[in-house]
Formats: C-alpha cells, sequence, structure tokens
C-alpha cells in the first residue's frame, strides 16, 4: 500500500482515503465508517520514499538508513574500466568486510543498473547500509577509484 502525506495538513492518503495522523488504536472516522487505526512499528505512516545519493562510494561502509526500512529502487553507475561490485547489507551501523551482504550487484564498466521504484523490492529488518568494492568475494575489502561508482537508492 502507498501513503502519500497531503501538504499542509495532518493526514495521509492511503489508496483513496485519507487517514488522519494519530495515535496507534485510535478510532476515527474513514470514509464515513468508524474505524481503529493500527499500524505496526515498521509500518509506520511515512511520507514519499527518501533519496539516498552517494557520487563516491567506496569499501567503507556507509549507513543509508539505521533502523527498518524497505528499498524501493536504486541507480548504480560504474564509470570504471573494470567491473565493480555495489553491497547492500541489513544492518543498522557501516557495513565492513566481515559482514554478509543480502544482495551483491554486479554493475559492469561503464554501466549504470536501474531497478525501478514502484513496490518495495526488499524489506531491511535492522537498517541499510552498502559499501563497493573491485571484488565480488563477501569479504573483499579492495576499494573502487574515485568516483567510479555514483548510487541513488530509493528508500522508506
Amino acid at each position: 500500500m502507498t501513503y502519500q502525506k497531503i501538504i499542509n495538513a495532518n493526514a495521509y492518503r492511503l489508496g483513496t482515503m485519507v487517514v488522519n495522523a494519530m495515535p496507534n488504536g485510535v478510532v476515527q472516522k474513514i470514509n464515513g465508517q468508524d474505524m481503529q487505526v493500527n499500524i505496526g512499528a515498521t509500518e509506520q505512516l511515512l511520507p514519499y520514499p527518501t533519496n539516498y545519493r552517494n557520487i563516491n562510494l567506496l569499501n567503507v561502509g556507509q549507513v543509508v538508513k539505521s533502523r527498518p526500512g524497505s528499498l524501493y529502487g536504486l541507480s548504480v553507475s560504474n564509470t570504471g574500466t573494470a567491473a565493480r561490485y555495489l553491497k547492500i547489507y541489513d544492518k543498522a551501523t557501516a557495513a565492513t568486510s566481515a559482514d554478509t551482504p543480502v544482495v551483491t550487484i554486479v554493475v559492469p564498466a561503464g554501466a549504470t543498473i536501474t531497478w525501478p521504484e514502484n513496490q518495495p523490492l526488499l524489506f531491511f529488518s535492522i537498517g541499510i547500509s552498502v559499501r563497493a568494492t573491485t571484488g565480488i568475494a563477501d569479504n573483499d575489502n579492495v576499494a573502487p577509484g574515485a568516483n567510479e561508482i555514483v548510487l541513488n537508492l530509493i528508500y522508506r
């Protein structure tokens, strides 16, 4: 489901319904009917997804989100002359070569990989952390060249 914040109002649009922002368990009128609002801790009403941008992703882990979240889309480019590897972790702190990625994406030389932004692609129960390396092995720790990996993640 998509939640959309209504500008200058304390409400969200849920499909065709407007849901006023209020604590869990509160009864409110939705489309003329009394309904109780119960939203889980990891599915709080949020505005549109957020973009994380890094034009120089290296082997040092970067925290995208330090709490649970969903990945909706991404675009990763490799300006280098050899393949590079984007590694995405379910981690609330900066990932290291000792961690195991949830996803490893091979980015060919001179290429851009894009995942569409529509439904959530992946759910991360702890957080979202990323790093890039020159080798595919989970424990590879060789950094790509400066500005070789350009990453945009759409997350919430």
